[in-house]
């Protein structure tokens, strides 16, 4: 459903632009990028040391169904040459050469998204070990180095959309960006549910790195419901002290319990 024919199509008129432009055979066919692609989707759970390991004659790592679908050098030269778009690319975006891909799974994936409405917004990370300046990394997290992406996600754990970040080029809607970055993912990701189902209620959840006062106050006015921890200094004239209240709460508790 998601690599129909229209992005199949896309793929290869790209990389047989590349091909051409690298004084190769510009002759890579629909069927034989399947063919990549779903080797790439098989070493992702049986996994070799190497992948031109599939086409060796052991019986320990030979595959028949690879081996029998594309030859090695095929694949090879189709993973050079692989690409989504044109060299003329727009140097603002870091993610220039990957945008075409990123916009039609996007589109494609609210295409077939499913009525709900209750929604997650967060990050996830993408593990990456290379060199990229858009690689990041993050303490604590299960995959602490790689691209950070922004996503909103149902509560079945279905993604609607998403978004890598890149800095201050991150794409994002830019009438929110006095907001900040945190409400403004949250609210592209709302733009983005209201663009298919207008009339629509939805329930939007997020984290402190998110939530802000001016953003539940603009999600009430999209007629939008949003839940989330809240950071004290983003709260205007805030009459909470966090010191204050443990001193307090300390001198409730029993002594035992105060000792730990």
């Amino acid at each position: 459903m998601f690599f129909d024919e229209d992005i199949i199509e896309h793929i290869v008129t790209e990389t047989n632009r590349y091909a051409s432009q690298k004084n190769k055979p510009d002759n890579i066919s629909s069927q034989e990028l399947k063919c990549f692609l779903g080797v790439l989707i098989i070493s992702g759970y049986i996994q070799l040391p190497r992948r031109r390991m599939f086409w060796e004659r052991e019986k320990d790592t030979h595959n028949d169904l690879v081996a029998s679908a594309i030859s090695r050098d095929r694949f090879e030269f189709l993973m050079i040459h692989l690409h989504l778009t044109d060299n003329t690319i727009d140097k603002n975006d870091r993610f220039a050469k990957m945008r075409p891909l990123f916009t039609h799974l996007n589109k494609i994936f609210l295409k077939f998204a499913t009525l709900q409405e209750s929604h997650s917004v967060d990050e996830a990370m993408v593990p990456y070990y290379g060199r990229h300046g858009c690689k990041q990394y993050i303490h604590g997290k299960p995959i602490r180095y790689g691209f950070k992406l922004w996503m909103g996600c149902t509560r079945l754990e279905y993604v609607n959309w998403f978004e890598p970040y890149q800095g201050a080029t991150t794409h994002t809607g830019t009438e929110y960006r006095h907001l900040g970055v945190g409400a403004g993912v949250v609210l592209t990701y709302a733009d983005t549910l209201k663009s298919k189902w207008p009339d629509a209620e939805f329930h939007l959840y997020f984290d402190n790195f998110f939530n802000s006062i001016p953003l539940l106050t603009t999600l009430s006015k999209k007629n939008l419901r949003g839940t989330g921890t809240i950071r004290t200094n983003r709260i205007p004239n805030n009459p909470f002290s966090l010191t204050s209240m443990k001193k307090k709460l300390v001198a409730t508790m029993s002594p035992e319990c105060a000792n730990h």
